[in-house]
């Protein structure tokens, strides 16, 4: 009987396991390096990855039942314009919260205590991550907490919302604003092979 196939490898994988956590905490600087941001460019579909890291700090969480991540994701993430097709560059620089138990996550996760606060991606209704044999990776949850803050629509300084009142009905849409002596054509021509 052949073996099930293996998943692939994760893009950006810091497997860390919660054994040596005892009872203090750990703190944890993760930096993706430039391959690793290459391949996560490509799994999100954008033009670019300039940099991603995370000031983490790990704790026993639920009387030692769960890992807790909380800390700072830092990146700056480049897309295209979807008016313009210009290049944007956003940055990212957010707090969150992540937690992790061993195993599944049960069907009736009813959400954190009340009075406990979680942070963007992972809401009151979010199942925890899973750690298998005490094991987890945080590179992985990284990345999942920055698929959360691209932009889904981004669009340049330069894409204004405008009514057009020339003809009987108003047309109503997105436009790029032109500078002084633009040729239209040369956003077009930059994204060719060997142009701009």
């Amino acid at each position: 009987m052949n073996a099930p196939p293996k998943p692939p490898p994760a893009e950006f994988s810091r497997p860390f396991n919660a054994a040596v956590l005892g009872e203090g905490e750990r703190r944890l600087n993760l930096e993706a390096t430039g391959a690793e941001r290459s391949k996560l460019a490509e799994r999100f579909a954008i033009p670019a990855l300039d940099c991603l890291s995370a000031d983490i700090v790990l704790t026993l969480d639920d009387g030692g039942r769960r890992v807790k991540a909380a800390g700072r994701l830092k990146a700056r993430v480049v897309q295209t314009c979807v008016v313009s097709l210009e290049p944007v560059t956003t940055t990212v620089d957010v707090a969150f919260e992540r937690f992790f138990v061993e195993g599944a996550p049960s069907n009736d996760w009813q959400g954190e205590p009340e009075g406990e606060e979680i942070h963007l991606g992972q809401s009151l209704k979010s199942p925890p991550d899973t750690m298998t044999g005490g094991f987890f990776d945080l590179g992985e949850a990284l990345a999942e907490q920055l698929a959360l803050e691209i932009p889904q629509f981004p669009r340049s300084e330069r894409a204004v919302f405008e009514e057009n009142r020339s003809g009987a009905e108003p047309e109503k849409g997105w436009k790029v604003e032109k500078t002084k002596g633009e040729n239209p054509f040369a956003v077009l021509k930059k994204l060719k092979p060997g142009g701009g």
